[in-house]
């Protein structure tokens, strides 16, 4: 009885392994952008809705401790391995503050233990950077939970992406009404600042 050796021909050839590779290439060309604008359009609207529970925040303590808080939005410094950040502070007249100035001046901020003026501080990492068209980047909300934006009737708060300019989310802050979100794309002569 002679053993004979077959040819099993089961793996695949060079063409079809070059197809595979080729179909791989062209869906990860599509797919790679569309993820990458996904994700940058999440971080911005994570970081839409931080700055807007921040101001909730903010309007909640000031009437709790029925006094003026100020929110910092683009402080002098941020901490260490922060994008931009953000603080509230009680803007009292305790200290040496002045009450609903907007202001947390070099006393006041040196100011440590239970005399910290600095209620909260946050940042927003590398989701997304700010923009402000208020005076000194900073609002007061009275003891009432009113928002007052530096004398002007109202006032905008812009996220952008850290690499790039679009898509660009406002936050219109507002007296009145409060804060609002407006998400969106504009052409440069509609765009609200920081999102030109």
């Amino acid at each position: 009885m002679t053993d004979t050796i077959k040819n099993h021909t089961g793996g695949f050839t060079l063409i079809e392994a070059m197809i595979v590779v080729a179909l791989i290439a062209i869906i990860s060309a599509v797919a790679i952008p569309a993820w990458q604008s996904m994700k940058r359009n999440s971080d911005l609207k994570s970081a839409a809705f931080e700055i807007m529970s921040t101001v909730q925040w903010a309007k909640s303590e000031a009437a709790k401790r029925n006094i003026c808080v100020g929110i910092n939005f683009i402080p002098a410094a941020c901490p260490p391995g922060q994008g931009n950040c953000y603080e509230i502070f009680s803007d009292d007249n305790a200290n040496g503050g002045v009450a609903c100035d907007h202001a947390l001046n070099a006393a006041e901020r040196a100011l440590i233990g239970e005399q910290n003026k600095i209620l909260r501080a946050g940042g927003l990492g590398t989701k997304a950077r700010l923009n402000t068209d208020f005076p000194g980047d900073a609002v007061a909300v009275t003891p009432r939970g009113l928002l007052q934006t530096g004398g002007l009737p109202n006032g905008n708060v812009s996220l952008r992406p850290m690499a790039g300019d679009d898509p660009c989310y406002r936050l219109m802050i507002s007296p009145t009404t409060g804060v609002r979100l407006n998400p969106g794309r504009w052409n440069a002569a509609a765009a609200p600042p920081g999102c030109q």
